[in-house]
């Protein structure tokens, strides 16, 4: 099985960083507006793309405040992603707040890996963008499979075209 880990250090508190994770109006700021969720430990969640067309849903796991969110991936619009554990640890470093993501028990390191470790990349940087400005690019703003639409012009979020978290535009 294979893992998807990415570590940021964001400019916030412990604090607000598990309310972004752990709340479904956190969530709606930084990866997708489309949630419906249970907060509550063995609750569940649906995150949706494409109106609704493409989802990820989720049991809670674990709800640690202002230290780790874990979640079991239930069902997907992609079946390999099923079954899946997804984690957020969090700690104080310093004045900031490191996360320590991991998406772990992906069956295989091929192009479907790729495509997410990327789309965790850019979601996680809008989750930092979220916590350091007030406004993050969740999708539909931005839609990590379309990196033409990344930070259109047209999203009025302040952000500027062209800028992809240091991706490439094609």
């Amino acid at each position: 099985m294979h893992a998807i880990k990415h570590r940021l250090f964001i400019r916030t508190s412990c604090e607000r960083l598990y309310d972004a994770i752990a709340c479904a109006d956190g969530i709606r700021n930084w990866w997708t507006t489309e949630v419906a969720m249970d907060e509550r430990i063995g609750g569940s969640a649906t995150f949706s793309f494409y109106d609704g067309t493409q989802h990820n849903g989720v049991r809670i796991d674990e709800r640690t405040p202002h230290r780790r969110v874990a979640w079991t991936m239930t069902s997907s619009s992609i079946p390999d992603l099923v079954g899946s554990a997804i984690g957020f640890e969090i700690a104080p470093a310093g004045d900031d707040a490191m996360l320590d993501f991991t998406q772990s028990g992906l069956p295989r390191a091929d192009e479907v890996f790729a495509i997410f470790n990327s789309g965790w990349y850019l979601y996680l940087s809008s989750l930092r963008q979220y916590l350091e400005t007030g406004h993050g690019h969740p999708h539909p703003y931005l839609d990590f499979a379309h990196p033409r639409l990344w930070f259109e012009a047209s999203d009025t979020r302040s952000a500027k075209p062209g800028i992809a978290y240091g991706v490439a535009q094609s």
